[in-house]
């Protein structure tokens, strides 16, 4: 058994909540801390696909910044009712469920 990645092994975890800090129980552990050796591989599995995820999202926006016709993330963002901060974490979650599938698939 190995230390929880969710909660670093404390078995709870801290949010903010209508600008309030919040401690609930850890789901991901059980609140134990603990976690065995396959989840914890998966954890950092999908934690590198996320990492990867995020490099290829900010590419894509730092390539677009460049093109000259680009109006800009915010009028994109905008468009869609979400800050640009949104709209960055939308297309990063999209871009892991991708990588996701295509790593499932390999196995």
């Amino acid at each position: 058994m190995v230390d929880c990645s969710y909660c670093g092994g404390t078995g709870e975890v801290s949010y903010d909540e209508n600008g309030r800090r919040v401690t609930d129980v850890c789901y991901h552990c059980s609140a134990t801390g603990l976690v065995d050796e396959e989840t914890n591989l998966k954890d950092e599995e999908e934690a590198h696909l996320l990492s990867r995820a995020e490099q290829m999202v900010q590419e894509q926006w730092d390539k677009a910044q460049e093109e000259p016709y680009f109006d800009g993330w915010g009028l994109i963002a905008a468009e869609s009712m979400l800050s640009e901060w949104e709209l960055f974490q939308s297309m990063v979650y999209d871009q892991f469920d991708e990588l996701l599938k295509e790593a499932n698939r390999e196995l």
